[in-house]
């Protein structure tokens, strides 16, 4: 496909980066121009200078035989724009990245549908539903949903305490027969590990376990003796992510949330626009005065202001207080690796999850989704299985399957399978593959 990337940001250039490895002709578009030389120089792209939203550039980019056209500038009515205009050019597909995501709502005047756009992504609403979920799975650092959401690979990292640490999966397998799960990588140091049979579970692993959605909690008491629950907790930033996870958690159930921003513009917004969620005016730096806020109590502190480092050093001082588990918004990624080296639990980026989101809407032909795993060098991949695939001729057992990757969840008519050996997949299975990146061409053969 020829595809078309307006804004070299964090998310066109992971955008950029992905596409051109699967062998897409992509062009990107940026005012910036050591943005583009960056991007010249790491991957196999045409990179134009220049406004996005000037139809001369855009000729000369060749919109006119574009099959799609991604803008992902910081301006919303400039991607708004560009896809405007690339609907007027007869493009298949236009994907336009906003901020406003009350420009999705049906009433909207600039509604999707109305105005010709594909797919309309909001990378703060992005990042708000993940932070829902994580909060909804207190005991798992990484909540990923696949199948409409009846599947769910889990994060959850093993203490000394742990009941499945000593064991080998086998071992593990055998005494849980019954649980629909499957352990599809291991987190150990700086190694991604997508194991086999005879591997064994340490203390401190971050293992990534693959379930049916009704069988989570029984998941969690492989990893500990003790279910986690969160009833108490502290939101630091009355950003727009602020904002939509107090509005979640409202809808979602009932938690006992408190609000803290020091900016008491944006607690006065707050407060009137939300309905049980207390708000406070606070300076989250302080440690004394969250303290007085009731932070020790808490059973969860969310740092998602619009200041990396203030949401790092919030949260270090929540975990310094005592509060069981912190997540935190960061807005480079270069900081997601360090994480949980200095002693905090979650990172969430908005980039990656916007980057992700797009990716699974433009998958066409027999890949219906992808995922980059947080904080692992892995993806998760969901293949629609065609006719005389070579993953259709014998039994996984037989198969002679990359090490590297790993089947971790089945739908059949409508019914969700965790593979075993003996499981032989059939036309017309979709089939979730969890791999590291170097093993996915050799996957993606198997599917041809």
């Amino acid at each position: 496909m020829k595809i078309i990337i307006i804004g070299a940001g964090r998310i066109g250039t992971n955008l950029a980066g992905e596409l051109a490895r699967e062998k897409h002709s992509v062009v990107v578009i940026d005012s910036d121009p050591e943005r583009l030389e960056r991007i010249s120089q790491s991957m196999d792209v045409l990179a134009m200078e220049g406004d996005g939203t000037r139809q001369k550039l855009l000729r000369e980019a060749g919109i006119a035989s574009a099959d799609m056209v991604i803008a992902v500038t910081s301006s919303d009515e400039g991607n708004i724009l560009a896809c405007m205009i690339a609907r007027e050019y007869k493009v298949r597909t236009k994907i336009a990245r906003v901020r406003d995501h009350e420009l999705s709502a049906p009433d909207s005047v600039l509604a999707p549908e109305r105005i010709g756009i594909d797919l309309m992504i909001h990378p703060e609403l992005e990042a708000a539903r993940e932070i829902i979920r994580l909060i909804l799975h207190p005991s798992a650092f990484d909540v990923m949903e696949f199948f409409d959401g009846k599947v769910e690979i889990l994060g959850v990292r093993l203490t000394r305490e742990s009941p499945a640490v000593g064991k080998t999966l086998q071992e593990l397998g055998s005494q849980m027969k019954a649980l629909p799960y499957r352990v599809v990588a291991i987190a150990r140091g700086d190694q991604t590990l997508i194991p086999k049979g005879d591997q064994d579970l340490q203390a401190d692993d971050l293992v990534y376990v693959i379930t049916q959605r009704a069988a989570a909690y029984e998941v969690f008491n492989l990893t500990s003796r003790l279910i986690k629950v969160t009833n108490n907790l502290m939101i630091y930033g009355a950003s727009r992510v602020g904002l939509l996870v107090a509005q979640g958690l409202e809808e979602v159930r009932h938690f006992n949330a408190k609000l803290v921003d020091p900016n008491p513009l944006y607690t006065r917004q707050a407060a009137q626009r939300l309905r049980e969620t207390l708000v406070v005016e606070a300076d989250g730096l302080d440690l004394d005065a969250l303290a007085a806020e009731g932070l020790i109590d808490m059973d969860a502190y969310i740092a998602c202001s619009d200041d990396d480092e203030n949401n790092i050093v919030t949260s270090l001082v929540a975990r310094h207080l005592g509060v069981p588990r912190t997540i935190t918004l960061v807005d480079r990624r270069h900081y997601m690796p360090i994480i949980r080296t200095i002693g905090l639990d979650v990172a969430v980026n908005k980039h990656v999850l916007t980057s992700n989101a797009i990716l699974k809407y433009i998958r066409r032909g027999n890949i219906l989704s992808f995922s980059q795993i947080r904080g692992i060098d892995a993806e998760a991949v969901v293949y629609s299985v065609v006719p005389k695939a070579r993953i259709t001729r014998r039994p996984l057992k037989d198969l002679d399957l990359p090490r590297d990757a790993l089947l971790g969840a089945l739908r059949r008519n409508g019914d969700i399978h965790i593979p075993t050996g003996d499981t032989q997949v059939k036309a017309g299975d979709e089939v979730m593959v969890f791999s590291l990146p170097g093993a996915r061409r050799k996957i993606d053969s198997w599917f041809d």
